[in-house]
């Protein structure tokens, strides 16, 4: 349905990825559960649980950063969709402890 390309060099994600969202949610539908995550956030700690995982911030923010670059292929013409710009925008200004520079 969605063939590989034949060169790596062409294996990118996609920013307009989400335009495939339903028919992929029919495809997986019977393999699927649909699950509520928790997320644990522990200033004390300074980590982020999602789940079983646990992450110091400084991980966390080394996750996002991976998120905004678009994994180890990258984004396709070095442009990430807009629900990740608009993310890292907010987390940019943001005030939270968990994005702070200054995480050690």
């Amino acid at each position: 349905m969605f063939p590989f390309p034949e060169r790596q060099s062409g294996f990118k994600q996609k920013p307009y990825g989400t335009k495939n969202r339903k028919t992929i949610e029919t495809v997986i539908q019977p393999f699927a559960v649909q699950l509520t995550i928790p997320i644990v956030f522990s200033k004390a700690q300074q980590t982020i649980s999602l789940g079983d995982y646990v992450f110091s911030a400084k991980v966390f923010q080394k996750i996002l950063r991976y998120v905004k670059e678009g994994g180890m292929p990258g984004w396709l013409a070095g442009k990430p969709p807009d629900y990740v710009s608009n993310m890292m925008a907010r987390v940019a200004v943001s005030h939270n402890w968990l994005f702070s520079p200054d995480i050690s």
